[in-house]
C-alpha cells in the first residue's frame, strides 16, 4: 500500500507540473496540502472499511459501531473541506478553478485506472488461463 501511495505521489507531482501553470513554490505547497489531505482520506476510508466490515459480521452493539461509523463519514467530508479551504488560500480564485478542475479529472483516471486493475481483463490470456 505504502508503495502504490509512493507512485501515485510521484504521478500527481508530475501531472500538477504538465497541467498547472503555477510557480515551483506554488506547485510545492499545494502538492503539500494534497500529501496531507491524501494520507488522511486513506487512514480515514481504511477505518470506514473495517467498521463496515464489523457491521457486517453482525456485532451485539451496532448502535455504536454506526455511530463511529457516520462520525467517520463526517471526518471524511471535513478532511476534504480542510483541503479545499487551504487551496483556497493560497491560490488566486481562477488558480483554484484551474487546479478543481484538474485535481477532479486526476482523481477520475486514477479511480478508473484502479477499477481496471481490479476487475479481470477479458482481453487479457493471461488473465483468464484458468477459465472454460
Amino acid at each position: 500500500m505504502e508503495k502504490i501511495q509512493e507512485t501515485l505521489r510521484f504521478v500527481r507531482l508530475a501531472e500538477t507540473r504538465k497541467n498547472l501553470d503555477f510557480s515551483d513554490e506554488k506547485l510545492l505547497d499545494l502538492n503539500e496540502i494534497l500529501d496531507e489531505y491524501e494520507a488522511n482520506q486513506l487512514k480515514l476510508k481504511q477505518r470506514q472499511r473495517r467498521l463496515k466490515m464489523r457491521l457486517n459480521e453482525g456485532p451485539a452493539d451496532k448502535a455504536q459501531l454506526i455511530d463511529e461509523y457516520f462520525a467517520v463519514k463526517v471526518s471524511v467530508h471535513e478532511n476534504e473541506m480542510a483541503m479545499w479551504k487551504k487551496v483556497r488560500e493560497l491560490l488566486t480564485p481562477d488558480e483554484t478553478i484551474e487546479f478543481f478542475t484538474f485535481y477532479q479529472e486526476f482523481q477520475r483516471k486514477v479511480q478508473q485506472r484502479a477499477r481496471q486493475l481490479n476487475r479481470p481483463n477479458q482481453r487479457n490470456p493471461r488473465n483468464n488461463r484458468f477459465r472454460n
